[in-house]
C-alpha cells in the first residue's frame, strides 16, 4: 500500500515539476518588459551621447549629456531588474528540474522488488 501511495505522489510531483519547469523555461527564454525597456533606454543613451559629441553648441551639448546621463540611470535600473528576474527564474528552473529528477528516482524505486531472505 505504501508503494502505491509513493508511486502516486511521485507521479504527481513529476507532473508538477514538469509543468513548473516549462513555465520557468518560458519566462527564462522570452524577453520581459524590463528587457525591452533596458534595450530602449540603452539605445536612447547612446544616441544622445553621440549627438552630444557631434554638436557644436555648448548649451545643446550640456542638455544632451544631461539627458544621456538620465537615460543611463534609467537603463541601469531596468538592467538590475532584468538581472534579478533572470536569476530568480534560473533558481526556479533549477529547483523544478531537481524535483523532477528526485520524483523520477522515487517512482523508479517503487518498482524495485523486496529481497527475501533465503533459508539455506
Amino acid at each position: 500500500m505504501l508503494r502505491i501511495i509513493l508511486r502516486v505522489a511521485a507521479v504527481l510531483f513529476l507532473l508538477g515539476g514538469l509543468a513548473s519547469t516549462a513555465i520557468a523555461g518560458y519566462f527564462l527564454f522570452t524577453p520581459s518588459d524590463e528587457d525591452v525597456l533596458y534595450e530602449q533606454k540603452h539605445k536612447e543613451m547612446n544616441e544622445k551621447y553621440e549627438k552630444a559629441q557631434t554638436t557644436k553648441d555648448a548649451v545643446e551639448k550640456a542638455r544632451l549629456l544631461k539627458e544621456s546621463e538620465e537615460a543611463a540611470g534609467s537603463a541601469k535600473a531596468w538592467g538590475e531588474g532584468t538581472r534579478v528576474r533572470r536569476a530568480s527564474t534560473q533558481i526556479a528552473a533549477g529547483l523544478s528540474v531537481g524535483v523532477v529528477f528526485v520524483s523520477f528516482l522515487v517512482f523508479l524505486l517503487t518498482f524495485v522488488g523486496r529481497k527475501t531472505a533465503s533459508t539455506a
